[in-house]
């Protein structure tokens, strides 16, 4: 935990004046084009990132990201600060301004819901991509950079998320062994001050901005917190989604009388960001493209081109890199063929990957090359059967929800007016967002920016109605209910994961039964698990009902033998300084020697408890059939072999 902490603060100094100095180049440069006026600490911050992680990604083409950058990046936080340290401390004050309004409901909102957050933080992570290919990003780029034709030994490493760029830094993987979860945890805690700073206006005069910026975050609590203990960029797609629309609702809709501000400038860039990130986040465009349609800024060529530089400057490396790890310019998307490459992931199994990647949205049984053709009609209830509870709930909760607030808004021609203007374009861009998700690719995870956001908007007549009549109580409301939405997932998680152990080694299985004494109880903890196909391990029978869940809890506390084994909070204590590691699999991979170069790949009968890769088996290759070598060296890069006789023969050994 203590790293972590460390890691956070770390970062969010770092970053800071990468931010302030950005406003003040973005207010110098468009000072003829939009209506100058302050921007808020958290668009600073998130500025800031953003220009961090394009500098990092432009470094990762040229050189690993290893202590040197880890350097660069902070010389170069101290050089903007020297630059421009009245911007900086100007921010500063800003946010002790805001700190020194809250009163001592927020200060325990905020208290509680950092010590959750850290909690989760530091668990071992349950995300399934992290293990795949998550952590495998983070090491190609410490130790590599961006190394050509990547996508060709894992097609995942060819996604080139933007959000994993600065995780390399705020990881410290480099020297502690295994990431730190640190930069979830620093937004979903940075959009909670943000949303708690909203509070003491919302006693005072609600409005229906401030009033979305905190119905977000119970939301947020509730939905993402499960990935905090992962690399994963969903949690960062959905925070700036709901930054942008919160913000957007808040600032004055560009129109006859009213321009462009520096804020519209500045979420125009975030949405830029939330792209790199993850391509899903794209229907943000859609606001600074109605604000430019609706208002044209003074002497447009000039505002168009100091944007587009802007935005440039932002997607550029991130483009090149996924040049470099695929040979396309977007990734995974064969339509974009337009470079002559030799590392070039092949187009024709692009094609089947891209299309696999919508139908596992609509139905994860499936495999990759099945082919899957179903009209909505069929699909449609094979995909609401595998969402999970709380999913389907929201989903059947959206029209209800819906139709009470059409009802209040046509009674109420002053909630018109207040839900009018921006809060009517901010909604009409989630609802965009969500036909997309739907669309496209309707895993949750994929539009949970969208669909909560949504959600929200879905929420604001009622909320507001009562805001207006009961500001307080409904303010304190919310904020109890944000805290009440991690304790609750906090919980979730702890049962489903970790409270009851779902693997214990067959070895100490034996060791486990007989710290139940009571013979009663010994046979119900025997009967709910069940040996594995390979008798390594003994695994928690699938489907066990709650009821049973929670009577092998009690058996396990009782008997004392849960201490033991849980990975989960009861053994936070062994966490104070780091966070749970990542396992090591390396042990039970072979080794592959191809054209003299170690790579590491899946035994022919993998353990089946010994899932993904993580971040220690390195340099791990999914694909070694047709593989090759450009330069002999893994830093040169791999295509594939254009024949049987240009293919480097694998040679593969079982020891390591």
């Amino acid at each position: 935990m203590l790293l972590l902490l460390l890691a956070g603060v770390w970062l969010g100094l770092v970053a800071l004046p990468y931010g302030t100095w950005s406003v003040a180049r973005l207010r110098a440069g468009l000072r003829r084009h939009v209506a100058d006026g302050p921007v808020g600490a958290t668009l600073t911050w998130l500025l800031g990132l953003a220009l961090l992680t394009a500098l990092l990604q432009a470094w990762s083409l040229l050189a690993p990201l290893n202590g040197w950058a880890f350097a660069g990046a902070a010389l170069g936080s101290l050089g903007l600060f020297a630059l421009d340290r009245q911007a900086f401390w100007a921010t500063w004050r800003g946010i002790r301004q805001t700190l020194a309004g809250w009163r001592a409901g927020e200060w325990v909102a905020a208290a509680v819901l950092a010590t959750e957050l850290l909690l989760l933080a530091t668990l071992p992570s349950i995300n399934g991509d992290t293990a795949v290919y998550h952590a495998q990003s983070l090491r190609w780029l410490e130790q590599f950079g961006a190394v050509p034709g990547l996508a060709n030994i894992d097609t995942r490493l060819g996604y080139n998320s933007a959000w994993f760029v600065p995780q390399t830094l705020a990881s410290w993987a480099q020297w502690v062994g295994s990431p730190l979860h640190t930069l979830n945890a620093a937004v979903l805690l940075i959009y909670a001050g943000y949303a708690l700073a909203a509070l003491p206006a919302l006693r005072r005069q609600p409005t229906a901005a401030g009033l979305l910026r905190v119905l977000l975050l119970p939301l947020l609590a509730f939905w993402c917190a499960d990935d905090l203990a992962s690399l994963s960029p969903d949690p960062a797609v959905a925070m700036l989604a709901f930054v942008v629309l919160s913000q957007a609702a808040a600032a004055p809709l560009p129109g006859r009388p009213q321009p462009w501000t520096l804020t519209h400038a500045v979420l125009a860039l975030l949405a830029v960001f939330a792209v790199t990130i993850k391509l899903s986040a794209g229907p943000l465009l859609l606001l600074p493209l109605l604000w430019l349609l609706r208002r044209r800024p003074a002497a447009l060529p000039g505002f168009l081109a100091r944007m587009s530089a802007a935005a440039l400057l932002l997607v550029l490396p991130w483009m090149l890199r996924t040049v470099v790890l695929t040979g396309y310019l977007l990734f995974p998307f064969p339509a974009l063929d337009v470079l002559p490459l030799d590392w070039k992931f092949p187009r024709n199994y692009l094609f089947v990957h891209a299309d696999y990647i919508r139908k596992f949205a609509r139905n994860w049984t499936l495999q990759e090359g099945q082919p899957y053709l179903l009209p909505l009609r069929q699909w449609l209830p094979i995909w609401w059967q595998q969402q999970l509870f709380f999913d389907r709930l929201l989903t059947m909760l959206a029209p209800v929800v819906g139709l009470l607030s059409g009802l209040l808004l046509l009674r109420s021609a002053t909630l018109r007016r207040q839900l009018a203007g921006p809060v009517a374009v901010v909604a009409l861009v989630a609802a965009a967002g969500v036909g997309y998700w739907f669309a496209v690719a309707p895993a949750y995870r994929f539009g949970l920016g969208f669909i909560l956001s949504l959600f929200a908007l879905l929420l604001l007549p009622a909320a507001l109605l009562l805001a207006r009549r009961w500001p307080r109580p409904v303010a304190t409301s919310i904020s109890l209910l944000a805290v009440a939405a991690l304790t609750a997932k906090l919980l979730m998680v702890e049962l489903r994961f970790f409270a009851t152990p779902r693997y214990v080694p067959a070895a100490e299985f034996p060791a486990f039964l007989a710290d139940v004494v009571a013979p009663e109880a010994r046979a119900f903890v025997q009967q709910c698990y069940q040996p594995d196909s390979s008798h390594t391990a003994y695994l928690l029978r699938p489907g066990l009902p709650l009821g049973g869940k929670l009577r092998l809890l009690g058996t396990l506390l009782r008997s004392g033998a849960l201490a033991r084994q849980s990975q989960g909070l009861a053994a936070s204590g062994r966490r104070l300084l780091r966070p749970a590691p990542y396992p090591d699999y390396s042990a039970s991979m072979d080794t592959v020697q191809l054209s003299g170069v170690r790579l590491l790949q899946y035994p022919a009968r993998p353990d089946p408890n010994r899932y993904g890769v993580w971040y220690a088996p390195f340099p791990f290759a999914a694909y070694t059939r047709g593989l090759k070598l450009r330069t002999g060296e893994l830093s040169g890069g791999f295509r594939q072999a254009k024949s049987k006789q240009d293919s480097d023969t694998p040679t593969i050994s079982s020891e390591n």
